[in-house]
């Protein structure tokens, strides 16, 4: 736990999150999907939106929406290192996690991250379908 941002330390402890945006953005041949984690306090959600519109949402556990939002920067730190390939890229991602103090994003490639973020969404998609609020 010493490695997660401090919101996420305290958020572990105190059961609330502060207001924090996680979007997983990708395509996948042609269609653009993104997966969008939103928590406020005591709550959060998640969304799947294809193309723009909003094809899921739900309401999830604030632990598992932590938990997910620690894997995710501990990724987003790996996706950095991998992103510095000047080739051309047909698979695009973006990670971006906005919070109240600060905003990171990374861009990558999902052929060149050894499968990382397909990992990361089945992941969200699985909070997403399960519904555990």
């Amino acid at each position: 736990t010493e490695n997660q941002p401090p919101s996420l330390r305290e958020a572990m402890q105190t059961k609330t999150l502060e207001e924090s945006i996680l979007d997983i953005e990708y395509f996948l041949e042609r269609d653009r999907y993104r997966l969008s984690f939103k928590s406020t306090g005591e709550r959060a959600s998640i969304e799947l939106y294809h193309d723009g519109k909003i094809t899921q949402k739900a309401e999830i556990n604030l632990t598992q929406c932590v938990n997910f939002l620690k894997k995710t920067t501990d990724a987003m730190k790996a996706f950095q290192t991998e992103s510095s390939n000047p080739l051309p890229c047909l698979n695009p991602f973006i990670v971006t996690l906005r919070s109240e103090k600060v905003t990171n994003q990374v861009k990558g490639c999902r052929s060149r991250d050894n499968g990382n973020l397909s990992k990361l969404i089945r992941e969200g998609e699985f909070l997403l379908y399960s519904k555990n609020p």
